[in-house]
């Protein structure tokens, strides 16, 4: 896909963050169910003030009469950037009152201002000015082209936000902002960060501050000028090694990239004149997306002649071909067709997803899940589809049109297309697949007499930052804790967004830095089975303000767009579990009325996904009347329950009543796995540390007050009544942050981290259960 059209799917993903963590109807209440009090103002307090309010000042110095502000113009797209019913004013900073000081949204743009209050408002922040200089928490940064960004701080006389744009001049301030040139501005105030230091265009430091107190906090501050960069050249390269990797390392990868470069010019035939590329090399997801914002394997920045891989144990960017991609550019020019510019560099590309595109097309192929020629022919349709189907689909096509066309023709057509009659397209179509009908068909998917029996959890992807969800050190941090407990085994859960239950609409796959993404899924995965454990692929659907079961398509025509946008969005997860070697996959998650209403289509989607990918299959039913009247169980290789039946209706069961109505629940669930001969997981099943939890295991904390024995109690239940199940394989706990200090900022959430029915969990795990 192009680095433009990740730009924006990153710009969303950051508002995406903003709006997961911090947009909700009410301000942030979580520490009153734990009996405590904090009247502190917290980061969530402030933007939901924010979005209240639906104003902002965006204040400027004054300059003499005459004079050119070069801040004007920057202030008027920050405001333009915002919807039309917000109150967004520019104004220069003898026109603001006292009183919007004190109690508005604010934003303070610029180093040179005079107004005695504002001045006052500087001292009161993290960022300490002087004439040539500027502080931050005992640094100093005294280069002309240094500057920083404060976001949604507290205003000292208010519980208002004020962000601070500054820095030593005001060439370093333009500079650092001509980085939102072609995005949306307003990402600006959507940022995850607390700060950020900039010299020029580069970021020097990323950080957040300890919510409420609003003091540094150093696991949350990451400093990017204390990293060795070691250099090596090559005739065509300037490699920048960040990971250690060694010179022996980089110069045999310099010689291939070399190498490469001969063969395309070989290729095309081209003597045109390929300039310098700066290549730059990352250890870690985690550290490329501190700094540039981007988690991707490998990206490209044309503009500026730059690719940034991560290179790891379990990345290797190199073969991602973003060189590939640049080289034919500097050939051949832009490519006329998307499908044209991704597929010639992934035909190139023998290593990419380790087997090549022709491999995974075929398997495609084979599997039913090919997309139709049209779709690549289409650019729209190309760009927003799954890059891993798109990009194997692509670089097979090219390797059968030099087959077919010869290498003459798919060079003059890379540059101008021509556009094909629908018979063209048709007859090409027609042959295209004869080519991938020769290839192999993959071989038989396994079942499930192997399935290990699963101590595991849903490992969630909590925070929504680069460093504290999926694919980060805090992550590993919290997955090596989980085996400590006994764990063999966790889903990972990377989530879709559907805005209307009734409405079909396209699932598109998320991109964004600190999101489910890609490459922290499959980071977790790898970090996971580096420790032993069993991954399960478990991908949701996030239906704004409802849930899975409510999806309900008023139309039979609404139902097929459904599924077959399901499909799509499916498919990518399930060609990704396939690649990346995950022990299961599972195929859908709580969609109580599309399975009821659908049994059929499910079973289509259940017959492609099979043979694309060659685990166990399961689906998650939600508890109660699908999970008891679902259909296709027996088109699966285990039956996935998720548990959340209520264990008591009263206040004060004793634990004999917990133990007695929980025998019953597993009653129905053995039911259901005798009548279909399938092994039984708890695909989630789990109880807050809240008061009455027993009541509606699956529901909010809605103000019930912190009670951890009540969630201890309920684990004990669940522990020993499958307990020797036979029947049961296995279960997936919900849940367990990726972060280990979550519970103590959600200290009513469903983990038991940190609480007493955490040791429950070790002594089943480690001693008992499925020993």
């Amino acid at each position: 896909m192009t680095y433009r059209y990740l730009t924006v799917l990153c710009m969303w993903a950051l508002f995406g963050a903003f709006v997961c963590q911090y947009e909700s109807d009410a301000p942030d209440t979580s520490l009153q169910t734990t009996g405590e009090t904090d009247d502190r103002v917290s980061r969530r307090d402030l933007a939901w003030s924010m979005r209240q309010s639906k104003e902002l000042h965006i204040v400027f110095p004054t300059f003499q009469t005459g004079q050119p502000n070069p801040y004007r113009e920057i202030a008027e797209k920050l405001a333009g950037a915002f919807p039309k019913d917000w109150k967004v004013t520019t104004q220069s900073e003898d026109a603001i009152s006292a009183e919007d000081l004190r109690n508005s949204p604010l934003v303070l743009l610029g180093r040179e201002f005079q107004q005695s209050d504002i001045l006052q408002l500087l001292e009161q922040l993290p960022f300490e000015e002087a004439a040539d200089h500027f502080r931050f928490h005992e640094e100093t940064y005294d280069q002309d082209t240094d500057s920083y960004r404060l976001f949604l701080y507290p205003n000292p006389n208010s519980r208002t936000p004020v962000f601070l744009i500054g820095g030593n001049s005001s060439d370093a301030i333009l500079a650092q902002l001509s980085t939102q040139e072609g995005e949306d501005w307003s990402n600006i105030f959507w940022r995850s960060w607390g700060y950020e230091i900039y010299d020029g265009t580069d970021v020097l430091v990323r950080g957040n501050f300890r919510d409420r107190d609003w003091t540094f906090e150093p696991d949350n501050h990451f400093d990017f000028t204390r990293r060795e960069v070691v250099n090596f050249n090559s005739e065509h390269f300037r490699f920048h090694d960040l990971s250690g990797l060694g010179k022996t390392y980089i110069e045999n990868l310099a010689a291939a990239c070399e190498a490469q470069l001969e063969e395309l010019r070989a290729f095309t035939g081209s003597s045109r004149k390929v300039p310098v590329i700066d290549y730059y090399i990352y250890p870690t997801i985690e550290e490329k997306g501190l700094r540039l914002m981007n988690t991707e394997e490998g990206h490209l920045v044309q503009e500026h002649r730059e690719i940034h891989v991560v290179i790891n144990e379990t990345f290797l960017g190199q073969h991602t071909h973003q060189d590939i991609k640049l080289i034919l550019h500097d050939l051949l020019g832009p490519a006329s067709k998307p499908f044209l510019r991704e597929g010639l560099a992934a035909f190139f590309n023998e290593h990419w997803q380790e087997k090549g595109a022709d491999h995974w097309a075929a398997r495609l192929y084979h599997s039913d899940n090919l997309p139709d020629l049209e779709e690549l022919l289409n650019d729209e349709r190309f760009e927003r589809e799954s890059p891993l189907v798109m990009t194997a689909t692509a670089g097979s096509l090219i390797s059968f049109l030099v087959k077919d066309w010869g290498r003459e023709k798919v060079l003059e057509q890379y540059g101008q297309w021509d556009e094909l009659a629908t018979e063209q397209v048709r007859e090409l179509a027609k042959k295209w697949h004869q080519y991938l009908a020769a290839m192999p068909a993959p071989a038989a998917a396994s079942t499930a007499s192997g399935l290990p029996y699963y101590r595991g959890f849903n490992f969630a992807h909590e925070g929504y930052q680069i460093y504290n969800g999926y694919g980060s050190a805090l992550a590993q941090q919290s997955l090596e804790k989980l085996s400590q407990l006994g764990t063999n085994a966790i889903a990972i859960v990377p989530y879709g967004f559907q805005r209307d239950p009734q409405r079909a609409a396209f699932l598109g796959v998320h991109h964004g830095a600190g999101g489910e993404n890609d490459e922290s899924v499959i980071y977790s995965h790898a970090q996971a089975q580096a420790l032993g454990m069993y991954t399960l692929l478990k991908p949701q659907l996030w239906v704004s303000g409802s849930w899975p079961g409510d999806v309900n398509m008023q139309s039979e025509a609404e139902w097929t767009a459904f599924f077959d946008y399901y499909h799509r969005w499916i498919r990518h997860y399930a060609l990704m579990a396939e690649m990346r070697k995950f022990d299961a996959f599972c195929l859908g998650v709580e969609f109580s009325k599309a399975t009821l209403s659908h049994p059929e289509a499910w079973r289509e989607l259940i017959r492609k996904i099979r043979g694309l990918y060659s685990g166990p299959l399961t689906y998650a039913a939600n508890w109660g009347e699908e999970f008891e009247q679902l259909a296709f169980w027996n088109e699966l290789d285990f039956i996935g329950l998720n548990c959340y039946y209520p264990l008591s209706k009263d206040d004060q069961p004793s634990k004999n009543e917990l133990r007695r109505n929980f025998s019953d629940i597993l009653e129905k669930a053995e039911k259901v796995s005798r009548k279909f001969n399938k092994p039984l997981v708890f695909t989630e099943v789990g109880f807050r540390s809240v008061a009455h939890t027993w009541k509606n295991p699956h529901a909010e904390a809605d103000g019930r007050p912190y009670d951890p024995e009540c969630q201890r109690v309920c684990y004990e239940v669940l522990f020993e009544g499958i307990e020797d199940k036979k029947w049961v394989n296995g279960l997936f706990i919900w849940k367990w942050p990726s972060y280990l200090d979550y519970q103590e900022r959600n200290p009513v959430s469903f983990t038991p981290s940190g609480k007493p029915a955490e040791l429950v969990v070790q002594q089943w795990f480690e001693n008992k259960l499925g020993r």
